[in-house]
């Protein structure tokens, strides 16, 4: 059985996304959808029932705090995949 040329693995394996990678890439949506939609919804509310700006403000404080959530927690999953690989690293 042939095997592949050298170049050519290295290549393919560069092509390849990981687990890590898609989930860095994503943590971008994680904080823009609800920094944006936070205040689309409240002012599609506001449309809705005739206030003022108030729902708007309210739901991009909400906003900005849950896409702080999610970097917050994004943060802390790649801390704790670290420290494991640090600790299968020292057991070998």
């Amino acid at each position: 059985m042939a095997t592949m040329p050298e170049s050519k693995r290295k290549i393919e394996d560069q092509s390849k996304l990981t687990g890590q990678d898609l989930r860095a890439s994503s943590i971008g949506w994680e904080i823009a959808v609800p920094i944006v939609g936070g205040p689309v919804l409240g002012h599609f509310l506001e449309k809705r029932l005739n206030t003022g700006v108030n729902l708007a403000l309210i739901f991009l404080i909400f906003g900005i705090m849950a896409g702080g959530y999610f970097l917050l927690r994004y943060i802390y999953y790649e801390y704790l995949l670290q420290a494991l690989e640090e600790d299968d690293d020292d057991s070998d």
